[in-house]
């Protein structure tokens, strides 16, 4: 999905996943723009419960994802140069495998994700990519 050519001051994403229960998001490419003022974004995900999501790659955006859900589970994301590569803006047991992300100036906010398998790898991050 290539939302580059969109206003990239008019907060638009890719996918705006309000109600993800029970479905899943698979092998899909996320093209946002890589301006540093971009507002742009791959996934906004509200609410839901017990979905899947595999093989996702999100390259440039404000967001490469945006998530809030409840029993989740995610493997293979990859974000690239993205501004934040994952935001988790709420979550209940939410499990996440192969979380790749590379030059992104903020890797990762997360308010409640305590456990990866493996550890996620991050390189060339601008800022501490791992507290």
């Amino acid at each position: 999905m290539d939302i580059r050519r969109t206003d990239p001051n008019a907060y638009v994403c890719a996918i705006h996943w309000q109600v993800a229960q029970g479905t899943s998001l698979e092998n899909i490419e996320f093209y946002m723009m890589q301006d540093d003022k971009t507002t742009q974004q791959g996934i906004w995900m509200e609410n839901g419960s017990g979905g899947f999501l595999t093989n996702l790659t999100f390259v440039g955006g404000n967001f490469g994802a945006y998530f809030g859900n409840q029993q989740f589970t995610t493997s293979h994301l990859a974000s690239v140069n993205c501004k934040t590569a994952l935001q988790v803006h709420w979550d209940w047991a939410w499990t996440m495998q192969d979380v790749i992300i590379e030059s992104c100036w903020w890797p990762r906010q997360y308010r409640t994700i305590r456990r990866f398998s493996p550890s996620p790898r991050f390189d060339n991050c601008q800022y501490p990519c791992w507290d």
